[in-house]
């Protein structure tokens, strides 16, 4: 195997996401696409930062086909935000990780099903732990679908 060497910094989102998490508690949820949460990928690095953390994973396929159809903030969108997030709501989570890029452009109806949990997004996150810069966009939102 080569290994490439290049003169800018490349950084994952997992780790930084899960050292974060481990900060906030001993119960963490996280939501993520069917194949992250089958490859326990945040359970494995969440623990391998604090082995005593309960790591709470739901897999939740229907967010980002609802964001590509432009649903961040319908009725039917939070009845499935509900549906998905009632078992980490029911294991008190102190902290959330969003699992999947996509999921922040959900915060704002995601934090009205959480009240008591802290929702971790891994890009900012990552930001925060390497020191780089968070600059908040001036962008109007993202929107998805067509129109």
């Amino acid at each position: 195997i080569k290994y490439l060497s290049y003169n800018i910094p490349i950084l994952g989102i997992i780790l930084p996401g899960a050292q974060a998490a481990a900060k906030s508690g001993k119960r963490i949820g996280v939501i993520a696409t069917q194949a992250t949460v089958d490859s326990n990928c945040y359970t494995h690095a969440i623990q391998e930062v604090d082995p005593e953390i309960s790591v709470h994973q739901m897999a939740c396929p229907e967010f980002v086909p609802m964001l590509e159809q432009g649903r961040l903030d319908d009725g039917e969108t939070h009845r499935i935000i509900q549906k998905r997030l009632t078992p980490l709501i029911e294991a008190r989570i102190q902290a959330l990780v969003y699992g999947c890029t996509h999921y922040p452009h959900l915060a704002h109806a995601l934090r009205q099903h959480l009240p008591a949990s802290r929702s971790k997004q891994p890009t900012y996150t990552l930001l925060t732990i390497h020191n780089l810069p968070h600059i908040p966009s001036t962008n109007p939102p993202i929107q998805y679908g067509g129109g």
